[in-house]
C-alpha cells in the first residue's frame, strides 16, 4: 500500500476549533507549573505523584493537540498509539495519588501489582488496535471495544476514589477529614470531566457527529479546577508541607500564567 503525501494531507486535516489554544495550552503548563513546585517544595512520595500526574496529563494534552493540527497520519498514528497507555495510567496515578495522601503511605506490593493487572489488559488491545490504523484515511481501523474498556477502566477508577475517599472521611475523626473531602471533590471534578468528555466524544463520533471529539476540550478545565483546591488545601492546611508564602506565590503565578495565556490565544485566534 502506498502513502500519497497530498492526499493522506486531505484526509487527515481537520479545521482547528479556537477553543482548543483556551483549552490545551493553558491547562498543560498550570498543570506542569504547580507538579514542578510542589515537586521541589515535597520530593516526599505524594509530591512525586503529582509531579507524575502533571506530566502524564500535559503529554497527553500535548498529544491531543498534536491530533488536531497534524497533518501525517504516520506521525499521527504513533501519537495516537500513545493514549493507550496515557490515558489509563493518568487515572491509575490519581488513585495512587489520593491513596497516599489520604492514607499517608506507600500503598502495598499487593496492591499495586492488583492495579498493574488491571491496567496491562487495556495496553495490549490498544496494540492490537494500532495494527490496524487505517493510514490512508486517517481513522481508527479498528473496533470501538478497547475505547470502551478503557472508559470502563476509568469510571472504575472514578468511583474506586469515591467510595475510598467517602469511607476514610466517616472514618477520620480529626480535622483532616476536611482536606480529605476536598481532595475527593477535586479530584473526581477532574477524572470525571475527563472520563465524561471522553465518552460522549466517541460515542458522538460512532454515529457519525462530526467534530465530535471538540467535546473533549471541555474536560480538560477540571485539571485546572483539581489544582485550584489543591492549591487551597495548601494555603488552608499546608498541605505537602509546603510553606504559607511560598503556597501563596504559587497561587498568584497560576493566576498569571492563566491570565496571559487566555491572553495569547485570544490574539492568535482573532
Amino acid at each position: 500500500m502506498s502513502l500519497n503525501l497530498i492526499t493522506n494531507i486531505q484526509s487527515c486535516y481537520v479545521d482547528v476549533p479556537q477553543l482548543i489554544y483556551y483549552s490545551h495550552i493553558p491547562t498543560a503548563l498550570v498543570a506542569l507549573l504547580f507538579g514542578g513546585f510542589t515537586y521541589l517544595k515535597n520530593r516526599a512520595l505524594v509530591g512525586r505523584i503529582l509531579f507524575f500526574i502533571s506530566i502524564i496529563f500535559s503529554l497527553w494534552v500535548s498529544s491531543n493537540l498534536f491530533l488536531w493540527l497534524g497533518y501525517d497520519s504516520r506521525i499521527i498514528v504513533f501519537v495516537w498509539s500513545l493514549f493507550g497507555i496515557l490515558n489509563p495510567l493518568l487515572f491509575l496515578l490519581s488513585l495512587y495519588f489520593a491513596y497516599v495522601f489520604v492514607k499517608g503511605r506507600d500503598a502495598s506490593i499487593k496492591s499495586k501489582i492488583f492495579w498493574l493487572f488491571l491496567i496491562a489488559p487495556l495496553i495490549i488491545l490498544h496494540r492490537e488496535n494500532i495494527a490496524i490504523f487505517d493510514l490512508l484515511n486517517c481513522e481508527e481501523g479498528g473496533t470501538p471495544t478497547h475505547t470502551y474498556f478503557v472508559y470502563a477502566f476509568e469510571l472504575l477508577i472514578a468511583v474506586w476514589i469515591l467510595v475510598f475517599g467517602i469511607y476514610k472521611y466517616i472514618k477520620e475523626k480529626t480535622d483532616f477529614r476536611k482536606q480529605i473531602l476536598l481532595l475527593v471533590v477535586g479530584i473526581e471534578l477532574f477524572l470525571l470531566s475527563f472520563f465524561v468528555t471522553g465518552f460522549l466524544a466517541s460515542y458522538l463520533a460512532e454515529k457519525g457527529v462530526s467534530y465530535a471529539f471538540e467535546i473533549e476540550q471541555y474536560g480538560l478545565f477540571g485539571m485546572t479546577i483539581f489544582l485550584g483546591f489543591l492549591g487551597y488545601l495548601i494555603v488552608k492546611f499546608k498541605a505537602f508541607n509546603i510553606k504559607l508564602l511560598s503556597a501563596q506565590a504559587l497561587v498568584v503565578a497560576q493566576f498569571l500564567l492563566i491570565a496571559s495565556m487566555f491572553a495569547f490565544a485570544n490574539n492568535f485566534t482573532t
